[in-house]
């Protein structure tokens, strides 16, 4: 799991897309390659670790960034609505993308320990009072949610509310999350891409592009504010196959209007869904919360730290053995979110301060 900001990669886009040529000849399916697992660029990080009794895990796959660039897309509300997105033009129909040599990116040290942070930013800007959650269900040409499966997501996404306006309780902070699209049909959507998951070029990046496009021409998140008296607001994207769910935040830069791309599918356990608890992990990016493990946004003295001090936080890892989420939200993700504005933490360790 990971946050991004969508302008970063634009200078890179032609380096990560060979990456994941050669990762896609591999067999890699969609969402990150095996040697794309460091971070790269401010504001961008994801991973998943072991449970508190495994190792962390050392390296986490990169996925690429979308473009702010403008698309024909059809003018609809949100609401039950359908529409295309990701459709080719004519001059990408025509060309061939051959794999190249995988490039082998090292970790850039220089960019732990100094986050970007979304807290108090953009769409979903603070984790307090009400807040409401869209939900976009992506048709590609190889998969599709029918009626049950949705309800499916909607349950896992239940879970993930409960357990996150239950944590909060726990810090004295009232938060209510609006997400049931059966009682308020106007919080589901329904979109459809022309791009291949398994095709010889980056889907994730070709994805954000297309869902940055499509949140400006379609959704309306002010008027969407006003009708649920709401005061912030994040766009769940749901895609019926196997990848590592990521959220993009707004940090600053590009699109505040913020979104999680949630797999239904687990990419490290093949085979499996993906669990209430990383959903839960996606949802606290966008309102400000930090990835805690290792080689993702902080330092190794932090990280061992968290390992250590907090092995069931749940910035640190999603393993979830049951049908409940497990993981807490330590003072440092609470702090984070700004549940709490003081931390022992925080004068130990000045790189997590909260911008």
């Amino acid at each position: 799991m990971r946050k991004k900001n969508l302008r970063i990669w634009i200078g890179i886009a032609w380096l990560v897309t060979a990456v994941w040529f050669a990762g896609c000849g591999a067999g890699e399916p969609a969402g990150e390659t095996a040697s794309d697992k460091v971070q790269t660029e401010e504001g961008a990080s994801d991973a998943r670790t072991p449970d508190e009794e495994e190792v962390p895990a050392e390296e986490e796959p990169v996925r690429g960034e979308g473009a702010d660039e403008p698309a024909d897309t059809p003018e609809e509300t949100a609401g039950g609505s359908e529409e295309t997105f990701g459709e080719k033009s004519p001059e990408e129909e025509s060309v061939e993308h051959e794999p190249i040599e995988e490039a082998k990116p090292e970790l850039d040290e220089e960019v732990l320990g100094d986050p970007r942070s979304s807290y108090g930013l953009g769409s979903a800007a603070y984790l307090k009072g009400k807040n409401v959650l869209l939900s976009l269900f992506v048709t590609t040409p190889e998969s599709s949610f029918d009626e049950e499966e949705q309800l499916q997501m909607l349950n896992k996404i239940e879970k993930a509310v409960t357990y996150i306006e239950a944590q909060a309780g726990d810090y004295g902070v009232p938060v209510e999350i609006v997400y049931d699209f059966t009682g308020y049909p106007d919080l589901k959507m329904e979109a459809a891409t022309e791009l291949l998951i398994n095709e010889n070029e980056d889907f994730v990046d070709r994805l954000d592009e297309e869902i940055a496009r499509w949140q400006e021409d379609v959704l309306n998140y002010e008027e969407i504010l006003a009708k649920y008296e709401a005061e912030g607001i994040a766009t769940m994207i749901f895609v019926n196959n196997p990848g590592i769910s990521y959220a993009i935040v707004y940090d600053g830069t590009d699109s505040k209007k913020e979104t999680m791309i949630l797999f239904a599918r687990d990419y490290y356990a093949p085979g499996k869904e993906e669990t209430e608890t990383a959903y839960a992990h996606e949802i606290l990016h966008v309102f400000g919360a930090h990835d805690l493990y290792k080689d993702a946004e902080f330092t190794a003295e932090v990280t061992d730290y968290v390992a250590l001090t907090y092995p069931r936080e749940i910035m640190y890892t999603v393993t979830q053995t049951g049908a409940q989420i497990e993981r807490v939200i330590s003072p440092i993700t609470a702090y984070h979110l700004g549940w709490i504005d003081e931390a022992d933490e925080i004068s130990m360790f000045p790189q997590l301060l909260r911008e």
